[in-house]
């Protein structure tokens, strides 16, 4: 009977084996959790853009500050419960402003809201976050309070899609 050390050929090629498959394991597990931290970053950040959005609205409702409206009017915030806009929703869509000049006629203002169909493109870490306010509501009835419901919607893409965030509240005429 011969002595033989070492291994043979079959040993090293299942180890080898065991070890692919558990280097290819832990590598998808990394690239899952590095995607999924990534997503949890852009959503914290629309998060974020949305309540910064939504209280600059608020601003702007309680100053009663400068809104422009479709074709360059010029509106207040308490001007939007007599205005109506020419969508089929009557939702207007707007972004918001803070430097530059408002809309032809309105005073200077801190920030604004700006008309406008397409949504505002913001860069953050290399990713573009798209942010609209879309105010909602028609004309209040004689004696009745008005309401407006403001969504604020932030939209970004990334590896895995599309995906959006919605902040949403219904403000009072007020």
């Amino acid at each position: 009977m011969t002595n033989q050390k070492g291994q043979s050929l079959l040993e090293i090629a299942v180890t080898a084996g065991v070890v692919a498959v558990v280097l290819s394991a832990l590598t998808v597990v990394t690239i899952i959790g590095l995607r999924n931290s990534q997503f949890s970053r852009n959503q914290t950040q629309a998060t974020k853009l949305a309540q910064e959005a939504m209280e600059k609205v608020k601003t702007i409702k309680s100053r009663n500050l400068a809104v422009c409206g479709p074709y360059d009017t010029n509106l207040q915030w308490s001007n939007l419960w007599s205005t109506s806009c020419p969508s089929v929703n009557n939702a207007c869509t707007y972004i918001l402003k803070d430097s530059g000049t408002p809309c032809t006629g309105a005073p200077a203002s801190i920030v604004w809201l700006n008309y406008q169909v397409l949504p505002e493109t913001l860069t953050i870490s290399g990713t573009d976050f798209k942010r609209q306010v879309i105010v909602l509501g028609e004309a209040p009835l004689p004696g009745v309070p008005g309401q407006k419901t403001v969504t604020v919607l932030i939209q970004w893409t990334d590896t895995t899609g599309t995906h959006e965030s919605r902040l949403v509240t219904v403000l009072a005429e007020f």
